[in-house]
């Protein structure tokens, strides 16, 4: 008896599960921000700035000049930002806890703010990286943490 290859079937074995075990749930969680646990990574700080309905970029040059900035470069000096990277994170700004650029009393912070968010990206702030004051950069709000422990 001779078998006909081109007469055979295929069978196909585990070409996916019942619709039960299909999964279109989100799902989040984070490991960073708890020095509770076994994982190391407190926050540092939570950046985010009111610009009045301004834009950041074009709010900056009143802010500069309020302070005696001409170069942005001279932000590294003036204000006081972490020293090395640190991880981050964005998140949305609705309910975010925000500096204004207008209140007297927070203008070290604000500056200090600036600095971070135009010198970190979504992920990672690097003090390092070169400064870019853009407004998608500036009108975020910026958890950091510290990573250095995450493999401790």
């Amino acid at each position: 008896m001779m078998i006909e290859l081109d007469r055979i079937e295929p069978r196909r074995a585990n070409m996916g599960g019942p619709m039960s075990r299909a999964r279109d749930e989100v799902l989040r969680a984070i490991v960073v921000g708890r020095d509770a646990d076994a994982i190391h990574c407190p926050q540092v700080c939570q950046v985010c700035i009111d610009w009045g309905g301004e834009a950041p970029v074009s709010a900056l040059p009143r802010l500069f000049a309020r302070h005696g900035i001409e170069d942005p470069e001279a932000l590294r000096t003036l204000a006081t930002a972490p020293a090395r990277p640190l991880l981050c994170e964005a998140r949305p700004r609705k309910y975010a806890p925000k500096l204004s650029i207008d209140e007297p009393g927070q203008q070290a912070e604000v500056l200090t703010a600036v600095l971070i968010l135009a010198l970190a990206t979504d992920h990672l702030y690097d003090p390092a990286r070169p400064l870019l004051l853009l407004d998608s950069r500036l009108e975020r709000n910026l958890f950091l943490y510290d990573g250095e422990g995450f493999y401790a």
